[in-house]
């Protein structure tokens, strides 16, 4: 059985492949040790994680798009072999490249059928001809994969050759198949995470490039100037492959707060939601927007650690509260919500002027007071996730056009995931 992960804490069982040990040889001191596959369904993606049977993680691939994050990168290349053996293995064979079906030759490595490799596996075998990179298979030759089920046949209308006008069958045309909304596949946190996998990917490309041209430099200066060169390089620092920066590791945690909130949003009825909206004519985004009884919610997830508090700065005759969370002032992180309402307030419209619009600050991982309750900073409401249900599903006068409601919303501000 393998794991399904749907974004929350709860694993649900579907019908797949077992977990798949395959015996690679590391190198080394090592020995041979045993790396260990597990496909899973994570946020929509199958997904296919490679790590040591001590649990130490080497890599995944998204199994749909081919994307691929290493944790060891120094590994690489086995992981390449391994996903490819596991690729022929449980997803069918792969075609010879074309220098292959030049030469007449067949495919070697983990690519290469049962006919042309009869040697049991007893660990990834070296390849003697480079393996062609991966490709999607044609899905006309494709083999089955057996954890799907197989798609509905499409029907069929056999159509007999008339030998005159008035013998052709009359049949009836089949109406077209609406298109399937942007909104449906729609995830909270969507676009936050594509934008943490492009900066990670660039940030670690940049770093593996510094050290390719300072092992380039080292081996050239010392091969001009055998004595100076030496000396010049004991000198000078090697570049290292440091951990991600903080401006972006900032991306993947505002990614898991905004799943946080889509996990809660999503068990709530009576609701209309809407997650990771584009802003027109901007590179920002709405994290969420939720159409409920009493009008439309405006959310913005904020994952933050620390004590949260709420300060009036105002003395004895003027209210002046400010937001503190860890001590530190993010008062302006509600005016940041009030630019979204008056970019939901014209999306709305002159039809939907009426409809009220609240903005909501949900703060994921912050330290609450033990007897806890929302506050109000600048108009903004300040809330913790589980604290939402309350007040989006609050009445009002909005039953009858949640649904127009939305529909506007969907249709003036479209998904910043696609």
């Amino acid at each position: 059985m393998e794991h399904a992960h749907f974004g929350t804490d709860e694993n649900r069982w579907l019908s797949g492949e077992p977990r798949t040990p395959v015996t690679s040889d590391l190198g080394g001191s090592q020995g041979k040790d045993e790396l260990v596959a597990i496909r899973k369904r994570v946020y929509g993606h199958d997904m296919l994680y490679v790590s040591q049977p001590d649990g130490s993680k080497i890599g995944r691939i998204n199994l749909e798009t081919g994307r691929i994050t290493m944790d060891r990168a120094e590994l690489r290349d086995i992981f390449d072999r391994f996903v490819a053996g596991w690729r022929a293995t449980h997803m069918g064979q792969q075609p010879p490249s074309d220098d292959d079906r030049d030469e007449g030759t067949r495919p070697t490595g983990p690519h290469a059928s049962h006919e042309s490799n009869p040697t049991p596996h007893a660990g990834l075998p070296t390849p003697q001809t480079p393996d062609p990179p991966w490709q999607p298979p044609d899905p006309a030759t494709r083999a089955p994969d057996p954890t799907w089920p197989a798609p509905e046949p499409l029907p069929q209308v056999a159509e007999p050759a008339p030998t005159h006008r008035n013998d052709l069958p009359q049949v009836e045309p089949i109406a077209p198949v609406a298109p399937v909304s942007a909104d449906a596949t729609d995830t909270a946190g969507a676009s936050a995470q594509n934008e943490y996998h492009r900066r990670s990917e660039r940030e670690l490309a940049t770093k593996h490039q510094k050290v390719a041209d300072d092992a380039q430099w080292r081996q050239q200066i010392k091969a001009e100037r055998p004595v100076m060169g030496r000396v010049a390089t004991a000198l000078t620092a090697k570049p290292r492959i440091t951990p991600e920066s903080q401006a972006t590791a900032a991306w993947k945690v505002g990614a898991e707060g905004e799943r946080r909130v889509g996990e809660v949003l999503q068990g709530v009825r009576g609701i209309e939601v809407l997650h990771d909206r584009l802003i027109p004519g901007s590179r920002a985004n709405i994290d969420h927007l939720v159409v409920g009884p009493s009008g439309v919610f405006v959310i913005d997830a904020k994952k933050y650690t620390g004590k949260l508090e709420v300060r009036d700065k105002g003395g004895l005759f003027r209210h002046d509260p400010h937001l503190y969370v860890n001590g530190r002032d993010r008062t302006k992180t509600a005016d940041g919500v009030l630019r979204q309402v008056k970019v939901v307030r014209t999306a709305l419209g002159d039809d939907f002027a009426d409809v009220q619009i609240r903005g909501v600050l949900c703060f994921i991982g912050a330290k609450w007071p033990l007897m806890k309750h929302p506050h109000r900073v600048n108009g903004v409401v300040v809330v913790w996730p589980k604290g939402l249900p309350k007040i989006v599903t609050a009445r009002g006068p909005l039953n009858g056009r949640m649904v127009d409601v939305a529909e506007q919303l969907r249709s003036r501000l479209r998904s910043a995931g696609h």
